[in-house]
């Protein structure tokens, strides 16, 4: 990877799991577990937001220079704050795990 080449932004991510295991009788027992998916979105919604740059095209060819044999081109703007709405929504899973 070339030096300079990552230029997107830092994304903060915080998981948690909380789980109870709960005995059944004869060394056999019942674990809930609940899985919190960007858990601080879930506090506050500017919070573990992903952003990525939306357009990669960066330059468009306008016209060309027959004398000097190459391309006119003009630098297309790049938006580096879009916001990926389903990367960025915090998410619940809830399970249980059965142990004979």
């Amino acid at each position: 990877m070339r030096r300079n080449s990552c230029r997107d932004h830092w994304n903060t991510e915080v998981n948690a799991r909380v789980s109870k295991m709960v005995p059944t009788g004869r060394g056999q027992s019942i674990e809930l577990i609940a899985d919190l998916f960007n858990a601080l979105n879930l506090f506050d919604s500017d919070w573990g937001v992903r952003r990525f740059v939306s357009n990669t095209e960066l330059l468009e060819l306008v016209g060309y220079d027959l004398p000097n044999g190459r391309g006119v081109y003009n630098v297309l703007p790049v938006d580096r704050n879009t916001v990926d709405a389903e990367a960025t929504r915090w998410r619940v899973q809830i399970g249980a795990r059965y142990t004979f």
